[in-house]
């Protein structure tokens, strides 16, 4: 009996340690779960102070002038910037080798999805001491406007932040306007060169009569578990006679697209799918940008839904 009543103690002992372990475990579940909504809000607080702060430089900008002492280098061979950038409206995408490579290489995608093989009015200049890796990085990504390097910074408010940026300058070299970029938010960037391509295109913009069509332009999620991943998927049709290039775009880097070759033929018929990750708790709406050929509007896909 008395050995038998040491056994309960000890079965009840081994219960009582193990609901004190799960909870424990679900208590630190959960200051896990806060921590990582804490971090996910001081990330977006630092995004929009760092926004603030950029966009005042960008003003700063305004009105200042490229010397015209700068040179630009063709292999070793300096050529003066007037030269190249000056009598005419400019677009000037700016970037150091120091810099993020993945943040300057996704801002000449989104060149590329915007202003298509039209590069008249774009020029890349690079802070670097080697002509070859410019060569090597325009071929590996197919970039059609030309790039420059130069051996020291523009001289402008922008190259204190030190991070890759856009001047639209005139025809005396001054600038109109300047774009900070952000990796975390390439809906801005998006937005930005999509106003400078209607910019450009604004006294000769060509109607685009193929007939491109998106079976579901408006997706709703419903709820999504926070942490997860899900896929979607919709069909771009090219109704036209002619092939057209396609090029998809997310607008946050927490979207993944896969869609296949740029070309769309004629009569094709293709299934888009886009991965979408989320990592913070509340309502969201997500775009993703459909272009074809050179055109200026491209057709837009809403995602919505609610992270719990």
């Amino acid at each position: 009996m008395v050995k038998t009543d040491h056994n309960l103690k000890i079965k009840f002992l081994l219960y009582v340690c193990i609901i004190v372990i799960v909870g424990q475990l679900v208590l630190l579940t959960k200051i896990s779960g806060n921590i990582t909504r804490v971090k996910s809000h001081i990330g977006d607080l630092n995004a929009t102070k760092a926004t603030i702060e950029y966009r005042n430089c960008e003003l700063q900008c305004i009105g200042r002038q490229i010397l015209e002492s700068q040179k630009l280098f063709v292999n070793n061979s300096p050529i003066p910037v007037k030269d190249v950038l000056g009598g005419r409206k400019t677009l000037v995408y700016y970037f150091s080798k120091m810099y993020c490579k993945v943040c300057v290489e996704s801002q000449i995608e989104v060149i590329k999805a915007v202003f298509a093989a039209d590069s008249t009015n774009i020029v890349l200049l690079a802070h670097s001491s080697n002509y070859k890796e410019l060569y090597v990085l325009k071929h590996t990504l197919g970039i059609k406007c030309p790039i420059y390097k130069v051996d020291h910074d523009l001289n402008l408010p922008c190259d204190t932040i030190r991070m890759p940026y856009f001047v639209l300058l005139d025809e005396n070299l001054k600038v109109i306007n300047a774009f900070i970029t952000m990796k975390e938010r390439m809906n801005y960037s998006i937005a930005y060169l999509k106003s400078m391509y209607r910019y450009f295109h604004s006294e000769n913009v060509v109607t685009n009569a193929l007939n491109i069509v998106i079976d579901d332009t408006h997706i709703d999620l419903g709820n999504v578990r926070n942490g997860s991943s899900k896929t979607v998927r919709f069909a771009i049709t090219n109704n036209s006679v002619q092939n057209v290039q396609l090029d998809v775009i997310p607008d946050c880097d927490c979207t993944t697209i896969d869609f296949g070759n740029g070309t769309l033929q004629a009569q094709e018929k293709r299934r888009i799918t886009a991965t979408i990750k989320f990592d913070e708790e509340g309502e969201f709406v997500k775009y993703i940008y459909v272009y074809y050929n050179n055109n200026q509007n491209p057709i837009e896909v809403e995602i919505r839904g609610n992270v719990i």
